[in-house]
């Protein structure tokens, strides 16, 4: 891991990723003012009278626009460009969570207890390739057609055909796959009346009536340029018709490179004259040694930029932008990644929300008694639904910022901080990734009785007591909470 970049997940971990029907999540946006400048021109046209001034329609436009950039200004996802609409992607490409990002966010969860928006999880998986792996597969019609992923052996990429698997390869120059030498040969003759240069580096290619020209653009593409598309190289060749040009030429040309297998066999050629000749021997006879097919595959996100232009990379780069938009195929892997790993999923307000916890939440059932400090938060909680939980000393406890270090006052802080610890930790209260906390309405009734029975009757232990939440404390050191969670409370 020592030379991977590692994921940074703590800045959007303990962003504000709250729920979005929470307070600060509903914005500035202000429809109500919008609703009544409509209804005003709507009498006003009704009523036959000119509308004036400040209700014209440019008046209209100004107010919509700021509206709708207000709504994106108060939005926690963030703002991504939006790509031109393409046709259906031909792969099938799918993204999930690095096994090193998962654990790092399934480790964030379980530290700190707080519950998390589904879809707010996954944008922060996809916001950079390193945290995902991308799955690619070819549809079945393609695979009656006897089409295949090419992936290289060397390096992970993935590529359409074993050509462009090889030429990745020579041009990256990897594995140490051949040697290059140069020597001293008789330079061509012939008449030479234009030479064509590179216009990116400024060398001399060939004459366009050599007959190795097109051999010797394409080995300068791969070993000086392969990192610009070819036909990008193509129309930047010149065309120099000065005397000058072909002798500059041709006294280049009375040195050579020779081209020789790292680890030869007995049946490979001792050298090639030509990278050209290279690629094809490796093409023809090493193929299976450098490359994999298949008809589906997987790669680290951070290789993506290293992928050669093609539809392989359009298709990722699309769908990587729509799930930005609306992540819900990733959204539905990675719940299967968090239940496997014993999380709870719940969805929560009119819209469904799905969320995300480390603790699997519980409702009181009547009549079930606890200690009276937790009996008052309790209360003070159901009272103040959604209350922030830094606010809780000055708002329950009734304990201000500059009297909190007080001693009597940092005991009650303390106790405090141990009630709301436990409260959550046992699932009666269920704190948000913005800090805010929800108790639930108890059951009430018979049913609800009969469920807290069956589940104790599951779950009580035989020497346990009938009732041991009465004056229940956290006595295990481990169960208490931290001093960190005391100061939250400050």
């Amino acid at each position: 891991m020592s030379d991977k970049a590692q994921p940074d997940l703590a800045s959007l971990l303990d962003a504000n990723l709250g729920p979005s029907w929470s307070g600060d999540n509903l914005s500035s946006s202000r429809p109500s003012k919008k609703k009544s400048i409509e209804q005003t021109a709507h009498r006003e046209r009704k009523s036959g009278r000119a509308p004036s001034d400040s209700r014209s329609r440019e008046h209209f436009k100004s107010e919509r626009g700021k509206i709708r950039q207000s709504r994106k200004d108060n939005s926690a996802r963030p703002n991504y460009p939006r790509a031109p609409r393409t046709e259906k992607p031909f792969h099938k490409i799918s993204f999930f969570p690095s096994p090193e990002t998962f654990n790092a966010i399934a480790a964030n969860l379980r530290k700190t207890g707080r519950t998390f928006e589904l879809f707010d999880l996954t944008s922060t998986i996809l916001a950079k390739p390193e945290r995902f792996i991308v799955r690619a597969s070819i549809p079945k019609e393609a695979i009656d057609e006897e089409k295949a992923l090419c992936v290289s052996k060397l390096d992970g990429l993935v590529f359409d055909s074993p050509d462009a698997v090889i030429d990745h390869l020579i041009a990256k120059g990897l594995g140490n796959i051949y040697d290059v030498q140069e020597v001293e040969v008789e330079p061509p003759s012939g008449n030479f009346p234009a030479i064509n240069r590179c216009g990116i580096t400024g060398d001399w290619l060939a004459p366009p009536n050599y007959h190795r020209y097109a051999e010797m653009i394409r080995e300068h593409h791969a070993t000086k340029l392969g990192n610009i598309a070819f036909d990008k190289f193509e129309k930047k060749i010149e065309t120099v018709r000065e005397p000058e040009a072909a002798t500059a030429w041709i006294e280049e040309m009375r040195k050579t490179r020779k081209y020789k297998l790292t680890k030869p066999k007995d049946d490979d050629p001792e050298h090639f004259d030509s990278l050209e000749s290279l690629r094809k021997h490796l093409l023809f006879h090493k193929s299976s040694a450098f490359v994999q097919t298949c008809t589906n595959t997987e790669f680290h996100g951070r290789l993506m930029e290293n992928l050669s232009a093609g539809i392989l990379k359009d298709d990722i780069e699309i769908t990587l932008e729509q799930q930005r938009r609306f992540p819900l195929d990733t959204a539905l892997a990675l719940l299967g990644r968090f239940r496997a790993a014993k999380f709870h999923h719940f969805k929560r307000g009119k819209k469904g929300i799905s969320y995300l916890s480390p603790i699997k939440r519980r409702r009181r059932v009547a009549g079930e008694c606890f200690s009276p400090s937790i009996e008052a938060l309790i209360s003070f909680v159901e009272k103040h639904p959604l209350t922030e939980k830094g606010s809780l000393a000055e708002k329950h406890l009734g304990i201000s910022a500059d009297k909190k270090d007080d001693p009597k006052n940092s005991d009650a802080i303390r106790t405090l901080a141990r009630d709301l610890h436990w409260l959550i930790a046992e699932g009666y209260a269920t704190e948000y990734s913005d800090g805010r906390i929800e108790i639930r309405s108890p059951i009430a009734g018979n049913e609800g009785k009969s469920k807290e029975n069956k589940i104790e009757a599951d779950q009580k232990p035989e020497n346990e007591s009938i009732n041991p939440k009465v004056d229940k404390k956290p006595e295990d050191p481990g169960d208490a909470p931290t001093d960190s969670d005391s100061e939250g409370l400050r």
